[in-house]
């Protein structure tokens, strides 16, 4: 929201006209809240510094140790083979808050993000979010508005992220349910909503509430685009399964009724088909065939069509008498997924309990309350169907979602790469989320002795935000705005081993070789006086190659052409700069 004016500043004439535009303006549908006359002061600040990153190297996982990567170093040690790499994929955790993570990444990855899930505060009034500094309880006048305040930044600031395809799932309970869906029709488009999915997440046991026990979730889905949004698929309950009990030469199928109940009266599926004795049948007033004659007939030759002698069946004959067969459909088990359904299949999804059971036996004793289960994150992150996935939870909490993503990883052999942000408040990003993450991929050990495997195909960096002040000097926040973003740039590229290290400037390899290998150079020097080095070494290496070099005005080339070595060229800071302007004027 925009702050309220200051009409105390107003002169008469503003006044009247103020008058008249509200006088003309008409009752509109939608959400407004009142303003609680202080913007969030987390936002100010990025009116008056630049957010970057920077990379705690002592918490990468698995640890840095490589011969060929001389970390920090600048003797010009260059290795003359390609990086071999640890292997796996590289996730990332962001410490700090999530409103400058965000506008950070609106530079690193804008349009780049396949799916987002965030797990927000729920404003249960029981101090479980901060507003300027200070918890909202139930007693603050401005409780929901501070809220959908807080939520609306946060979630403008995502949606630039998404790709065009892309999509991301809410979870909330009924504190400000009904205020997420109107935001959210208000941020992403009410044509962009795709479902509530309600969870399952308790029994609703302990103290008995005096009008109903409260044993569900919610789950709002929304597209960036639903034009362009790819089918979604989930893999079939236990229940379904079972369902589908019956085999032939095609596989496992389910036997399905070919008449179904529906009171649209269509006459393209309403017709009369022969039955094994030569007797006729039809649809009765109220049910439809499932398809068109045309598509009967070519099931009834591939052999999917099966027919049956019932004293039950719903159709009737050419005469209108109750019929003596049914016919059903195969409908074959396939891949096992089918339709996602809106309610969350129970035998799929497990209760919110065992989510706080994984965090006791990671860390012995319970560390983090209300921890979501990895069983409903790999649900979802299922449901888009992409293997190669970026997903960001941008109220990272426990870790949960970099959990599922490991997880699901190794259970399909998939690429997907997640990034989490949190801040460290009462340290959860240091003293859980962080050594969740670290623990899934080393393995540990529960309380009872039982071993858990790690899932080793993965590596974990850790990044916190930090701040360039900008001051009235623009040419000095240049210089020191390009001092600090080597992080941001790696994080953008998603490149991050150093290669090799001059006061001038550095190459980063990537050496999971995920995305085939690749180097990204930053120069940062002004005037250049070793610019032909850089483009010597950049000459001799192999695969993608990516430049970054300082220019004051954003517009100067090198002098060098780097395009004939077969490197693609962007300065900087300008377009930082750019970014994070754009994004505070509007």
């Amino acid at each position: 929201m925009t702050p309220e004016p200051n009409y105390n500043n107003y002169t008469k004439e503003q006044l009247i006209n103020e008058i008249k535009k509200f006088s003309q303006k008409t009752n509109k549908y939608g959400l407004v809240w009142e303003n609680d006359k202080v913007r969030e002061q987390i936002i100010t600040d990025c009116k008056n510094k630049f957010p970057v990153f920077t990379e705690i190297k002592e918490k990468k996982c698995p640890p840095i140790g490589m011969p060929h990567h001389p970390e920090g170093g600048t003797d010009g040690i260059t290795s003359k083979t390609p990086p071999s790499g640890a292997g796996g994929l590289t996730h990332i955790l962001i410490e700090g808050d999530n409103y400058h993570a965000l506008t950070a990444l609106n530079y690193t990855h804008a349009g780049k993000i396949d799916v987002i899930y965030i797990d927000p505060p729920y404003n249960t009034g029981n101090k479980d979010f901060v507003y300027n500094d200070r918890f909202v309880d139930k007693e603050d006048a401005y409780r929901h508005s501070k809220w959908l305040s807080f939520m609306a930044a946060r979630l403008e600031l995502a949606k630039n992220l998404l790709k065009d395809t892309g999509v991301i799932f809410i979870s909330i309970d009924d504190n400000e349910q009904a205020n997420l869906k109107l935001l959210c029709d208000r941020i992403f488009g009410e044509n962009n909503f795709i479902a509530n999915m309600i969870w399952n997440s308790s029994t609703g046991g302990g103290i008995r509430s005096k009008y109903f026990n409260n044993c569900h979730e919610y789950i709002y889905c929304y597209a960036n685009n639903i034009q362009n949004l790819p089918t979604f698929y989930a893999t079939l309950s236990d229940e379904a399964i079972k369902q589908y009990n019956k085999q032939d030469d095609k596989g496992l199928y389910r036997e399905k009724d070919f008449a179904w109940k529906n009171s649209s009266n269509n006459p393209n599926q309403k017709y009369l088909i022969q039955c094994p004795d030569e007797s006729f049948v039809q649809p009765p007033k109220g049910y439809l065939f499932r398809f068109i004659k045309e598509t009967f007939e070519q099931n009834l030759r591939n052999g999917t069509v099966v027919f049956k002698k019932t004293n039950t069946s719903p159709l009737i004959d050419e005469n209108g008498v109750k019929a003596k067969w049914n016919i059903y459909i195969k409908k074959y088990f396939g891949d096992g997924k089918g339709a996602p359904t809106s309610v969350l299949p129970k035998g799929r999804v497990p209760l919110s309990n065992n989510g706080t059971a994984v965090i006791q036996d990671m860390f012995e004793n319970r560390v983090f309350n209300n921890s979501k289960p990895v069983e409903l994150l790999t649900y979802i992150l299922e449901l888009n169907n992409k293997e190669n996935s970026i997903i960001l939870d941008f109220f990272a909490g426990s870790g949960t979602t970099m959990h599922a993503v490991m997880q699901l990883n190794a259970e399909d052999g998939g690429q997907r790469q997640c990034i989490l942000v949190t801040n460290n408040e009462n340290q959860i990003c240091e003293n859980v989320t962080y050594p969740r993450c670290q623990k899934v991929i080393t393995g540990y050990t529960t309380p009872k002795g039982q071993t858990v495997k790690g899932l080793t195909n993965n590596n974990l960096r850790y990044f916190k935000t930090m701040f360039v002040e900008n001051s009235n000097n623009p040419d000095q926040v240049k210089f020191e705005l390009t001092e600090s973003c080597t992080e941001l740039l790696c994080l953008r590229e998603n490149v991050f081993e150093l290669y090799k290290a001059t006061q001038d400037y550095k190459i980063f390899s990537d050496t999971t070789l995920t995305t085939g290998l690749k180097y990204v150079a930053i120069y940062y020097d002004f005037p250049s006086r070793s610019l032909q080095n850089l483009a010597n070494e950049l000459a001799v290496l192999q695969g993608e190659k990516k430049l970054y070099y300082f220019s004051l005005d954003g517009n100067s080339k090198p002098d060098i052409n780097f395009e004939n070595l077969g490197v693609t060229i962007e300065p900087i800071p300008q377009k930082i700069i750019e970014t994070y302007q754009n994004l505070m004027r509007k």
